[in-house]
């Protein structure tokens, strides 16, 4: 999800997990699509490991007219506790990794609702050219009964996203159920499920209902 972020850098707007702020307004008045950028396609993993889970997001990025420097803001959602560990990098063939500069920003309530931490993403423009637009985000949050991510962020890119993929791994068969989109896994294969679909305006997210830790003494 994107929103504009004034006055943060000159000539920034702001990416929201994944959307950005930019050109056209859209509903949900003030915030706007980004019409620079297309979404062309997003690679989300999650793994559930014990009282945690590893988020690996991975985004391909199609440029509309010139590659400016912006700041994105990724917002990371209820019901999940605290965030260890996040970190942004350009992956593209050129040049090996690039890691970028990432700090806290307010949570609040966003277009893509309520977040509970959320992060900022200084992407010098030229970096994310030469990089074909391949940005990783990781971190792994602390999780109880159940784990949010949003996908609605990806509303605010030009278009819908090109296709998205969400790979599932719950090797300790934790999670009791979960949904992408509001759909229930596509495929699935022992500890693992898996999503795809191509052209997506998303609505909503991914949402892991978990098995709640026994509490010391029964």
């Amino acid at each position: 999800m994107i929103r504009p972020l004034p006055a943060l850098l000159a000539a920034a707007t702001c990416l929201c997990a994944l959307a950005c702020g930019g050109l056209l307004p859209r509903p949900g008045h003030p915030w706007l699509e980004d019409r620079s950028l297309e979404l062309a396609r997003e690679v989300l993993t999650l793994e559930v490991l014990g009282d945690r889970v590893a988020v690996d997001a991975r985004f391909w990025f199609r440029a509309h007219g010139r590659t400016r420097d912006r700041v994105m803001f990724f917002p990371v959602p209820p019901p999940g506790g605290e965030v260890a560990g996040f970190r942004a990098l350009l992956a593209g063939p050129d040049g090996g990794p690039l890691a970028l500069p990432v700090g806290p920003s307010s949570p609040g309530a966003l277009p893509a609702g309520r977040s509970v931490q959320s992060f900022d993403i200084m992407v010098p423009g030229e970096d994310l050219e030469r990089h074909q637009g391949q940005l990783v985000v990781h971190y792994e949050q602390q999780v109880s009964c159940g784990f949010g991510y949003t996908l609605r962020s990806g509303s605010y890119w030009r278009g819908p996203i090109g296709s998205l993929a969400v790979l599932l791994v719950d090797e300790a068969s934790r999670v009791l159920s979960a949904t992408v989109e509001g759909e229930p896994p596509h495929e699935r294969e022992g500890g693992t499920s898996s999503w795809s679909w191509e052209g997506l305006e998303p609505r909503s997210g991914v949402e892991l209902l978990l098995a709640c830790p026994l509490r010391r003494g029964t």
